[in-house]
């Protein structure tokens, strides 16, 4: 999981300032303007994208409702809403303990998708021993704790899973 870092208006400024080429711009008095837009006309959550993007190696995904992803689930759920060796042998996670998922919406209270939101909400694919099927266990997830898979890739769907031993 990403730890999350807060930074103070003054240096999300400066950095915001610093993305503008000024030899790039045709009318050099549309720059404040332009700076206006990035400071004042983008939301917190896009601004946080937007740095991301700008100044991490990392290569991030924007994601689709439907989207499968993997993720490392909350560690209050082991045990609880999961047994990781039971997860593994059903296909719903990989040895170094990540667990899939489906995008189900953004964590914002609009009604329209947003695709740059800091969190997603995600149906964490559990796995439910009394139905023998996928448990999908609702979260608010941070974007970029989040890697888009295809559902292909899941062994769950492909039957690519250990026999039970009996």
């Amino acid at each position: 999981m990403n730890k999350t870092y807060t930074l103070s208006e003054k240096t999300t400024e400066s950095l915001l300032i610093k993305l503008i080429d000024e030899t790039q711009v045709s009318n050099k008095s549309n720059i404040g303007h332009i700076r206006n837009i990035l400071k004042n006309g983008l939301s917190n959550d896009h601004i946080s994208y937007l740095l991301n993007c700008i100044l991490s190696s990392d290569t991030f995904t924007s994601f689709a409702i439907g989207d499968y992803v993997t993720l490392m689930p909350p560690s209050y759920h082991e045990n609880e809403r999961y047994e990781l060796d039971t997860l593994i042998d059903k296909g719903l996670a990989t040895k170094e303990g990540l667990v899939y998922g489906i995008i189900t919406g953004d964590g914002s209270w609009s009604s329209d998708f947003d695709p740059y939101c800091n969190t997603m909400e995600v149906n964490i694919l559990y796995y439910d021993d009394v139905s023998g099927d996928v448990k999908p266990d609702q979260n608010k997830i941070n974007t970029f704790d989040l890697s888009l898979i295809s559902k292909s890739k899941i062994p769950f769907y492909n039957k690519v899973v250990q026999q039970e031993l009996f």
